[in-house]
């Protein structure tokens, strides 16, 4: 016989079955009361970019000695909800009917010209300018912004000089690229806001963000080109607006353009001639992205 074990003997172990559930994983959840963990919606925003056209008409050289308007200013109103506007009287609902929309970047293009511009020079007379100078920056006020209308003078940073060529061809040149999400990054610089027009569709007060300033030289001397007292001049832009938005898209921006006298200083806060822009616009999906 053999030996006999000693010891105290073993408890017996019972494992328990598996479940095999075969309820959805979302009917599961369900199933267990609401939860307080529930993820949050509306984290992904539109991404796309808005391509707009528009002529830069030389201005007329003034007869008398002051200045003229020959600074081109291009606004927006980035506030439109992108679902079309829920309402246009804010008191209604206590402004829940307006989204603001996030600018990324801006990028400014002109048309070069087919050949010499005929400008103004002194009097009747008119001359060539084979290379026009083109100046852009995005304006930005030197102090704390009460109102668009206040008089709060501004600066400008992101400052593009381009000489344009004349090309027969008529290529897309770029005069201009500014990132919105570096510039305005330091909370010590922010986007100017300007009272363009009242008059706009659907019914806002005009006040837009200025996304830049335009102005037209000659290369060689450096003087304001002007426009010839019979003829108008003009060049053509293209601006692409790189844009973020809870929902995609915009039935119709609101943009404005108008001229001021200088392109930064102490009086220089009116835009005059500020009328709402109609020509056309394309629009460029680029995806979702995650909120910042």
């Amino acid at each position: 016989m053999g030996a006999k074990k000693s010891g105290k003997p073993r408890a017996r172990v019972f494992t328990r079955p598996k479940f095999q559930s075969t309820i959805p994983p979302l009917q599961v959840q369900n199933a267990t009361g609401i939860h307080d963990a529930e993820p949050t919606r509306n984290v992904k925003e539109m991404h796309f970019a808005i391509h707009d056209w528009f002529k830069l008409e030389l201005p007329k050289k003034p007869t008398s000695g002051n200045m003229s308007d020959f600074v081109f200013s291009y606004g927006l109103e980035e506030s439109q909800n992108f679902l079309g506007q829920v309402t246009d009287s804010p008191a209604d609902d206590r402004g829940t009917g307006v989204t603001k929309n996030r600018i990324k970047s801006v990028t400014l293009e002109i048309l070069s010209p087919e050949g010499p511009l005929s400008v103004d020079a002194v009097g009747n007379l008119s001359t060539k300018s084979a290379l026009p100078l083109i100046v852009s920056a995005v304006p930005v006020p030197t102090s704390i912004q009460g109102s668009a209308t206040s008089t709060s003078p501004n600066a400008i940073i992101g400052q593009n000089s381009t000489v344009v060529h004349p090309d027969v061809r008529r290529a897309w040149v770029k005069v201009g690229h500014w990132d919105w999400v570096t510039m305005f990054s330091d909370t010590q610089l922010q986007p100017f806001y300007t009272q363009y027009d009242s008059s706009a569709d659907p019914t806002r007060n005009g006040i837009g963000v200025e996304l830049f300033r335009l102005g037209a030289y000659d290369g060689v001397s450096g003087e304001i080109l002007y426009s010839t007292s019979d003829a108008v001049i003009s060049l053509d832009f293209r601006v692409t607006i790189d844009m973020a938005a809870p929902v995609g898209l915009t039935p119709k921006p609101l943009r404005f353009n108008g001229r001021c006298k200088n392109f930064a200083g102490e009086d220089n806060t009116d835009v005059v001639l500020g009328v709402q822009d109609r020509t056309p616009v394309q629009y460029k999906i680029k995806g979702l992205q995650n909120l910042f």
